[in-house]
């Protein structure tokens, strides 16, 4: 058992630092991550001052990793098993992320790459790009991304730029709005990890999503995925109240 956590803590902290040095990415999953690691190497220092605490700790935590694995498979499943394949859809919504200057992010830029080559193979889709211009970025998302599609080959009169948006569950609701009228399915552009709450707002939003999931970095993922579980949560609660 304290070899288990001593693992643990070195996964943690060296997927809390990986973001941070080698992507200048730091966000709430990073932190999570940092502060576990943290926790369960002090954990392994103290281990038989701790004992109480130890036996204290232990069901809770049990309970949590068999949460955190049942929302793990739900993810998995929206992410990479529910995916596109040839049925008819009436549109795509690439989901916005963070840009640098007036060029995508690494994990952006992937889903951009994967839209492209949807949307060249099919042409007669509409596309919708979202997202809105953060405290620190100098144009809209939404705004980088389609210049992005449109260097790749999409032409401009299909991108439609929903620009307001400033978090997933607005980048549906407000792409629904600009879609054709009779819109029903769209193909969700995104990271696997992100579908399953994408497709919670996307039924929000009046929308079937059919998940297209790019490739999140390796370095990046166990940040994103961690964060994501907090995130699925409040989607969650949303949808109960709708």
């Amino acid at each position: 058992m304290k070899q288990l956590f001593l693992g643990a803590g070195v996964f943690c902290l060296l997927f809390a630092v990986i973001p941070l040095f080698f992507y200048g990415v730091f966000n709430q999953g990073v932190t999570a991550l940092a502060v576990a690691g943290l926790f369960f190497l002090l954990l392994v220092y103290k281990w038989e001052d701790w004992a109480r605490l130890r036996h204290i700790l232990l069901p809770f935590m049990a309970v949590g990793l068999i949460g955190a694995a049942f929302l793990s498979m739900r993810m998995g499943e929206a992410g990479w098993r529910n995916q596109v394949t040839h049925q008819p859809v009436d549109g795509v919504v690439v989901l916005g992320g963070k840009i640098r200057g007036d060029q995508p992010t690494l994990v952006l830029g992937r889903r951009l790459d994967k839209a492209a080559a949807y949307l060249l193979e099919n042409p007669q889709l509409p596309c919708v790009v979202t997202g809105g211009q953060g405290a620190d970025e100098e144009y809209t998302e939404a705004s980088i991304m389609a210049a992005y599609l449109e260097r790749a080959g999409v032409a401009p009169h299909r991108i439609l730029q929903e620009d307001q948006s400033v978090n997933t569950q607005q980048n549906l609701a407000f792409a629904a709005a600009l879609l054709p009228e009779g819109t029903q399915s769209v193909v969700i552009v995104t990271d696997g990890f992100h579908q399953l709450r994408a497709g919670i707002y996307a039924k929000m939003a009046g929308l079937e999503g059919i998940a297209l999931s790019s490739k999140t970095p390796w370095g990046l993922l166990p940040a994103y995925w961690v964060r994501e579980w907090a995130a699925i949560g409040v989607a969650f609660v949303k949808s109960l109240a709708v």
